[in-house]
């Protein structure tokens, strides 16, 4: 159930897009919010159904690296970029944020969100963590691919020179030299 959850989650955040684009409703403007919370709630849900009895090595290892990997999508997400422009100030198209995170890849939040399930896959070692892990992703990589294609370049004045300069998901010698570079600036 909890599982279901994070698919419906994952629609939200689709239809949150698509009506910035084109519907413009008020209400769809929250499913972006929404589903990120209802996302968190179902992981953590079942990190708390599912926690060991016995605790090892191996586990606090692994939880912990997740714990580490989450930080780093909120990091992504939230911080490495201005919050009001990007999901407050959505009226009035915005320029690329290029540094950082953003130098990397056009989508940073992937790997991000990869390692943490991958992570709290091999600390729990179990169905449910393997559907997140696989499940999730895949939505997640079908948003972004949604929104590269079709969200973004309505959204950002410059995305289409954006893709031009930074790869989409797999990193260059380049992109790595201009993240660390820029690490902690966000774009004027």
């Amino acid at each position: 159930m909890l599982n279901i959850c994070g698919i419906i989650a994952f629609f939200m955040m689709y239809i949150y897009d698509l009506n910035l684009i084109y519907l413009g409703n008020k209400i769809f403007k929250k499913f972006f919010a929404i589903g990120s919370i209802i996302l968190v709630f179902a992981t953590l849900a079942n990190i708390i159904i599912y926690f060991p009895k016995k605790i090892d090595a191996h586990f606090i290892i692994f939880l912990g690296l997740a714990l580490l990997a989450a930080i780093g999508l909120i990091y992504t997400l939230f911080f490495a970029l201005k919050f009001d422009d990007a999901y407050k100030n959505t009226e009035n198209k915005q320029p690329c944020v290029k540094t950082g995170v953003y130098a990397l890849c056009r989508h940073p939040g992937v790997h991000m969100m990869i390692l943490m399930y991958l992570c709290l896959y091999l600390a729990f070692q179990n169905e449910t963590m393997l559907f997140m892990l696989i499940g999730f992703n895949l939505l997640n990589i079908g948003y972004v691919i949604l929104q590269d294609i079709i969200i973004f370049p309505k959204q950002f004045v410059d995305y289409d020179e954006y893709k031009k300069i930074v790869p989409f998901l797999v990193p260059t010698i380049k992109s790595i030299r201009s993240c660390i570079r820029t690490f902690g600036e966000v774009s004027k």
